[in-house]
């Protein structure tokens, strides 16, 4: 996909290209989805507002990063070679399996949603919930299936329609995707 997911902050640049958010837009970054980073909760909020920035202060003390990992962060993020390499791999390897993902899903006539950016794809896995018994059985079903190689989490979990269900693209081999989508289907 030649496209760029477009950040809500180009609609803040001025002219001299800083950024300059309304006091009621706050944007909260993490490495965890960009730099398959999950569970080290390392990020930055980006705010103008002072209210946010004062309430944000008092309890970020008990959520800080420790030393070590902010160093190795730094070293990573520093080295633009290697940070222009990895997003660059990482995007295709997204783009491939949701391309992946959504040819899978079609085939098999399941209702989804096309995804313009992101790590997921959701789908209406209504029919094979109801047979299973509901979204939780087919969740545990599916969950059990020995090297299904694919994450996905019941829509409820998100407050999504009965049956939908939001598919993890990103956390798999592009062969272990595939085979755990035809289990799927």
């Amino acid at each position: 996909h030649a496209g760029r997911f477009p950040s809500v902050l180009n609609m803040y640049h001025n002219d001299s290209g800083d950024c300059r958010l309304p006091q009621h837009v706050h944007f909260v970054w993490g490495l965890s989805k960009d730099f398959a980073a999950n569970g080290l909760r390392c990020g930055c909020i980006y705010t103008d507002s002072e209210e946010v920035i004062h309430a944000a202060s008092k309890f970020l003390y008990f959520f800080q990063v420790g030393g070590t990992i902010q160093e190795q962060m730094a070293t990573c993020l520093e080295d633009d070679t290697w940070v222009d390499t990895f997003l660059s791999q990482s995007r295709k390897q997204i783009w491939n399996a949701l391309g992946i993902t959504q040819d899978r899903l079609h085939q098999a006539g399941v209702p989804f949603h096309r995804p313009e950016g992101g790590l997921f794809v959701w789908a209406d896995l209504g029919k094979w919930a109801h047979a299973a018994g509901g979204e939780l059985e087919l969740f545990r079903h599916l969950t059990t299936l020995p090297q299904g190689g694919v994450l996905l989490c019941p829509g409820a979990s998100f407050r999504a329609h009965e049956g939908w269900f939001r598919i993890c693209v990103s956390s798999a081999q592009a062969s272990h995707l595939e085979v755990g989508l035809q289990r799927l289907t």
